[in-house]
């Protein structure tokens, strides 16, 4: 039986935000999901959250998810437009379980989005590479606060796992949207084709009366 306590374990934050994403109702999977992603800010202590997908046409199509605390500003496309972002998704190559930079080095770096995201008043910098489904994604960390150390490497591993059930989850609902939309045109087709005989054997049966 579960206690009390267990809800506050990463088991209950598994078992709680998996049982949210398999049973809401798919047109309240957005909102249930952006739910989740607020209670991973809190359970892991992070003040921006960031999903995307290591593709320009996919992130020029809004293919991300972001999260923050209240007093964290929002992600906003236009405060990145001057930055290179084909460097930055450069970095999801690699074979590293993550990237991080400090504040020091998120001042100091090449890269425009790191150091747009320094001066934005980001302190720490995380990236986790994921792979799903033969496609590169990555959950983007950004700690706000002063004298952050850092994660240890079993909270990256815990994190990197909500992360992939988060995609699981996202990737089958829009499987399943494109499974529906194929039934639908399907259907749509075959009622066509049934008036379309209906007509052709009215046209053949008025062709025999004359």
């Amino acid at each position: 039986m579960q206690t009390l306590s267990d809800s506050n374990t990463f088991e209950g934050l598994l078992i709680r935000q998996s049982r949210a994403l398999n049973t809401c109702d798919p047109t309240e999977f957005s909102m249930t999901w952006r739910s989740c992603l607020q209670e991973a800010l809190v359970w892991f202590g992070i003040d921006r959250l960031t999903l995307f997908p290591n593709s320009m046409v996919l992130f020029e199509e809004g293919r991300t998810v972001s999260v923050s605390r209240p007093h964290i500003p929002p992600v906003e496309k236009q405060d990145f437009e001057h930055c290179a972002h084909i460097d930055y998704l450069k970095l999801l190559r690699t074979n590293k379980p993550h990237i991080s930079f400090n504040a020091a080095q998120m001042k100091a770096s090449r890269n425009s989005v790191v150091s747009t995201l320094y001066y934005d008043g980001g302190r720490f910098h995380t990236i986790l590479p994921l792979q799903m489904f033969g496609q590169r994604w990555a959950p983007r960390v950004t700690i706000f606060s002063e004298g952050f150390n850092g994660f240890s490497e079993k909270e990256i591993s815990r994190l990197k796992l909500l992360c992939e059930i988060w995609l699981s989850h996202w990737q089958h609902l829009m499987l399943a949207r494109n499974l529906q939309h194929d039934q639908d045109s399907m259907q749509s087709d075959n009622e066509k084709l049934l008036l379309l005989s209906k007509n052709r054997s009215l046209y053949c049966a008025c062709c025999a009366k004359e």
